[in-house]
């Protein structure tokens, strides 16, 4: 949808957005790019009766 519009209309439909503020330089002064952190694996065994209560809730229990 983005796409296929010119930068203007894509400008125009920000500012008219209620949930999107204009911003200024200023607030971008302090803005930093960067990576997240790196993250530590960890493995955990856990009752079977645990187990059956996550899979109860109907949440996907993600494997390695």
């Amino acid at each position: 949808m983005l796409r296929s519009r010119p930068d203007q209309g894509i400008q125009r439909l920000a500012q008219e957005h209620a949930d999107n503020p204009a911003t200024t330089e200023e607030c971008w002064g302090d803005a930093v790019i960067g990576l997240p952190a790196l993250k530590t694996p960890a493995h955990a065994k856990f009752d079977a009766n645990v187990v059956d209560w996550f899979k109860s809730q109907g949440r996907a229990i993600r494997r390695g």
